[in-house]
């Protein structure tokens, strides 16, 4: 079974799926997801934690401290939250009273309960986890430990140096151990089945990426956030918690503006941190408890089944929704394989493949900026013939482009009354904009030709490739008396365009046209309609059907992708409530 949807960046779409029992017993069920495509991360295959977690609270500020709970961590003994268990959803934790446990939480962190616990026969400090073992490792030696979750030790493996933290990577097959006297970190390969193998890396420069401060022995490894920020987290003692970006072909570490860095209260050189796939943990000596702190990635989440697990009674049958979320996705194809679970014993696993092709766009918004001076050279002010003494306004305006595709500028922001003369203009320029906004000139005694006192007006901004005009909407008042004209004054505002709804249906031609990969039609509609937009060649067979369904009233955007098509003339045809429009697009490879 294939879900498939073509959104734009931040829009999302429903579909449903219908589970019927037409056995005689109740039937239960669960969804795993597993995300098998991503732009840039094709490679990856992330997992997600399953629907439940995959769609919990979008958080992005770095150091929030999220959760926290009395483990068997105490003031005094050494503790390390390292190892996060993907068969379980659970986190390990160690101390140095050789003690090891196992805790399971919700998504607010407010439900953590010890699920495994055993103890060991040697100083344990640091732990982490992979392909269904658990790891240890005690002070300066030269051995890590092997464990089950019910304590057997499995076996140990003899290093040539003395070691401290270590981590691991399950889904590449990474192991890494921390060498005590230079805090170099060794890359060794898994085996599959938690077995550690040959050397293949070493990670030596990551010093200058925390202050040239080697105090502290405790980092994660974390994959998903390999060149996003980084997926090295390192703990120096007493200075915080800094991520740091790897290049895994060389093994060295590199730049990345998007690495961040924050205080998580750990003091000790021995102080560890763990990574839930999503939020950092941190445990330690000097505190009496185990913490988890906003990493400041945010996680994407795109699709979600709901309710994520249930019972369907004999004879009958549940709808279940498909929530199809593009908030903050990049542009590009995001796969996911969502598994649903039963006790039929005939198909107790039913595959269902979801893709969404997300279409990127900007997210034009305006925020204000204090006037710099002199305001010469920083502004261009675009005035008609008038006479302007000292009646004047002035607005200062940012241009901020929140979205996922670059925002071309080449708008003009104009003032009106509310009778609609034209009292003010201005282009942007360095992403800014100053915008003089003049008064009725007294010198004009037979006609109106500005705003007089307190006389409210509007912002619009003139879109010269679609040739219509946006209304802007006002946010927030800095400074001044919003849309009302003060004399001389200075009007600082939070502004956000209203891109509005159309009059009309329309079908706009594609850009770029013509277009050799990828090519984007807009399109609108002045109410909400089922819409069906389809692409023909020239003989009239079906090649691509690009939107189908309802849609909301506004200005949306298909995309098409022609990377498996002939070069050649189409037709998009659009059909929405009584209205129907055809355009010609040329695909040329």
């Amino acid at each position: 079974m294939l879900i498939e949807a073509v959104l734009n960046t931040g829009d999302s779409e429903q579909r449903q799926i219908v589970i019927s029992n037409n056995g005689d017993e109740d039937l239960t069920y669960s969804v795993e997801v597993e995300v098998t495509g991503e732009p840039e991360q094709d490679a990856r295959g992330r997992s997600l934690r399953g629907t439940d977690r995959a769609n919990g609270p979008r958080r992005d500020n770095p150091g929030d401290l999220l959760g926290q709970f009395n483990g068997i961590n105490q003031n005094g003994v050494y503790c390390s939250a390292g190892g996060w268990d993907t068969d379980n959803e659970v986190m390990w934790v160690t101390n140095s009273n050789n003690e090891v446990a196992a805790y399971s939480f919700d998504d607010d962190y407010e439900n953590i309960e010890e699920v495994f616990t055993f103890r060991t026969n040697n100083w344990t400090i640091f732990n982490t986890w992979a392909q269904g073992v658990i790891y240890t490792t005690a002070d300066w030696q030269q051995v890590i430990y092997r464990w089950d979750q019910e304590g057997n030790q499995l076996d140990q493996f003899r290093i040539n140096f003395p070691n401290f933290d270590i981590s691991a990577d399950s889904e590449n097959g990474w192991f890494f151990i921390m060498q005590t006297d230079n805090n170099a970190i060794h890359v060794y390969e898994l085996d599959g089945e938690g077995g550690i193998g040959e050397q293949i890396g070493l990670i030596n420069n990551h010093s200058q990426f925390h202050n040239n401060n080697n105090n502290g022995y405790g980092f994660v490894w974390v994959p998903e956030h390999i060149g996003n920020g980084g997926p090295l987290w390192y703990n120096v003692a007493g200075n915080g918690v800094y991520q740091v970006d790897v290049d895994v072909d060389e093994w060295v570490c590199v730049e990345n503006d998007e690495a961040v860095h924050f205080n998580a209260g750990l003091n000790d050189y021995f102080d560890g941190v763990g990574h839930d796939a999503h939020n950092i943990w941190a445990a330690g000596s000097q505190q009496a408890n185990i913490r988890i702190y906003d990493d400041g990635v945010a996680e994407l989440r795109w699709v979600e089944i709901v309710p994520p697990e249930g019972m369907v009674q004999p004879n009958s049958e549940m709808d279940l929704d498909v929530v199809l979320n593009a908030t903050d996705l990049i542009e590009g194809r995001y796969e996911a394989e969502v598994t649903f679970l039963s006790n039929d014993p005939a198909t107790p696993e039913v595959p269902v493949i979801v893709v969404i092709n997300v279409t990127g766009v900007p997210l034009f918004d305006l925020e204000n900026e204090p006037i710099p001076q002199p305001l010469e050279g920083w502004v261009d002010l675009v005035l008609p013939d008038t006479y302007i003494d000292d009646d004047i306004g002035i607005l200062t305006l940012s241009v901020v482009n929140g979205g996922t595709r670059d925002l071309e500028i080449n708008e003009v922001f104009i003032a009106f009354t509310t009778e609609g003369r034209l009292v003010g203009a201005g282009m942007v320029h360095d992403g800014r904009c100053g915008l003089a906004v003049w008064g009725d000139d007294e010198f004009t005694k037979d006609a109106v030709d500005g705003l007089l006192e307190s006389e409210a007006y509007t912002l619009k901004i003139w879109d010269a490739d679609r040739e219509v005009e946006l209304n802007m909407m006002v946010k927030g008042i800095k400074q001044g008396a919003g849309l009302v004209y003060e004399t001389d004054a200075l009007t600082i505002l939070d502004l956000t365009v209203d891109p509005g709804i159309p009059d009309d249906y329309y079908l706009a031609q594609n850009y770029p046209n013509p277009f050799n990969a990828v090519t984007h039609i807009a399109f609108g509609l002045p109410e909400a309609s089922k819409v069906s937009i389809k692409v023909y060649d020239v003989t009239g067979r079906q090649v691509a059907t690009l939107i189908e369904g309802e849609r909301k009233a506004g200005h949306h955007l298909a995309v098409w992708s022609g990377q498996n098509i002939a070069s050649g003339l189409y037709l998009v045809r659009m059909e929405a409530t009584g209205f129907k429009s055809v355009r010609k697009v040329m695909l040329v490879k």
